[in-house]
């Protein structure tokens, strides 16, 4: 079970990073940098904030 639930993390990892990579170049054709770093920030942050507790 513990297995099944990395490999379903794995995928939803490789899934947005797949449309971070592809959002990044149509960005960067456009030369919009600006909203590229900021979209960059947030994912990141995002991808590494802890989550928040449930019963708030």
């Amino acid at each position: 079970l513990q297995d099944r639930k990395d490999s379903d993390d794995v995928t939803f990892l490789k899934f947005q990073f797949s449309t971070l990579t592809n959002l990044s170049m149509r960005l960067i054709k456009r030369g919009d940098l600006l909203l590229f770093s900021l979209y960059s920030a947030y994912i990141m942050e995002s991808a590494f904030k802890p989550p928040l507790s449930k019963n708030d």
